[in-house]
């Protein structure tokens, strides 16, 4: 799958729709059959895995720290394998079909979710639009001083030329 899909699907999308949905989708809802090969894990990492597990445990028992449980829980000893795994040529029907339909749940659960997002920003926008409209529906908020002084100047200058009139 991921050879088909190569560089034709972003990796955000690719996070979301094959590893949430479709992986964990076919993992947590499948058990495979009993003539299907079981993965293990390759003794390389597993060798790794016990070294930082070692690691780990010394850290902690460094420490001096009060530990409950085993420490020993934190090095791994599980089945490995050393031949590779036989490469993916033939996938079981219902594997492939579950996977499939794990990705579609997942692109309409995703495409759902933007959709929602979409709506919430629209309506966003509009009370941002209304705020603005009605902030801007009046005069500004220095016209009605100034308009108000300018009155004001106007009477006294008019009511000075009277004086000097009736003089």
């Amino acid at each position: 799958m991921n050879e088909q899909l190569g560089d034709k699907i972003r990796h955000r999308s690719y996070d979301r729709i094959i590893r949430r949905h479709a992986v964990r989708g076919l993992v947590e809802r499948r058990t495979p059959g009993d003539d299907e090969p079981r993965l293990f894990v390759p003794g390389w990492a597993a060798t790794k895995a016990r070294e930082f597990g070692r690691e780990a445990v010394g850290r902690i028992e460094a420490t001096g720290a009060t530990v409950f449980g085993q420490l020993s829980a934190l090095v791994p000893d599980g089945p490995t394998r050393s031949d590779p795994l036989p490469s993916a040529g033939v996938v079981p029907v219902d594997a492939a079909a579950l996977l499939v339909t794990a990705m579609f749940d997942g692109a309409t659960s995703e495409l759902d979710k933007e959709q929602a997002k979409v709506k919430r920003l629209r309506a966003s926008a509009a009370r941002v639009a209304d705020e603005l409209a009605a902030r801007t529906a009046g005069p500004p908020p220095m016209v009605p001083r100034i308009r108000n002084r300018l009155r004001r100047d106007r009477r006294r200058l008019v009511g000075a030329f009277r004086e000097r009139l009736a003089r």
